[in-house]
């Protein structure tokens, strides 16, 4: 179909691409993403859905957001923001129960369990790791996939912080990595070994 000389133009593009075909769901996936490199995309998005959503009598489509970050993904809809008042459904995807991760990676509830404590339930790292360790296998599967240097999900948890804008100083979320991996399980002993009030670490 050529080239487009900003999203405006692309997205007019698409819609008609789709009305002509018969279809009526556009789907921008990683959404957080595209709208850092271009700002002005929920306004483009905002303006396509004043000039031809429902109001317009135009053929009926449907566009779908998503993105991994929630953070960004949160804010979309506060506020003034563009896309304020467009939305039909906000859906936020949660993690597996353990018992949903249980039939999920096909493990038994006691293994399920374990790798739930490790993993939040969260059923994209399945691809990652690979299937569940076998009974008794636990901390070997641990050494050769979460706590290897070498595998992927090692920087797993920085890679989650920097999806959230709003978070400049991470250290003090190792720090109650370390109070937690230190023994700590309530929030006046983890304010101990941070260093810091229980109150000041309800947000974190």
């Amino acid at each position: 179909v050529g080239r487009f000389a900003d999203w405006v133009q692309a997205l007019d593009t698409a819609v008609d691409g789709l009305t002509r075909a018969g279809a009526r769901l556009l789907v921008l996936d990683e959404f957080p993403y595209l709208a850092a490199s271009s700002p002005e995309l929920p306004s483009v998005l905002q303006a396509l859905y004043d000039r031809r959503g429902p109001a317009s009598g135009a053929p009926p489509f449907r566009i779908v957001l998503c993105g991994s970050a929630i953070s960004a993904m949160s804010t979309l809809l506060s506020g003034d923001q563009a896309l304020r008042g467009r939305a039909v459904i906000d859906m936020r995807v949660g993690p597996f129960s353990y018992r949903d991760a249980a039939v999920y990676w096909g493990a038994d509830p006691e293994m399920a369990f374990l790798v739930d404590a490790v993993l939040g339930g969260a059923p994209g790292y399945k691809d990652i790791v690979g299937a569940p360790p076998a009974p008794g296998q636990f901390f070997d599967w641990l050494r050769r996939s979460v706590l290897n240097p070498s595998h992927a999900l090692f920087t797993e948890p920085d890679y989650l912080l920097a999806e959230d804008p709003r978070i400049g100083d991470r250290s003090i979320y190792h720090a109650i990595w370390e109070a937690v991996a230190s023994g700590a399980t309530t929030p006046a002993q983890i304010g101990s070994l941070v260093g810091m009030d229980a109150k000041s670490l309800s947000y974190h």
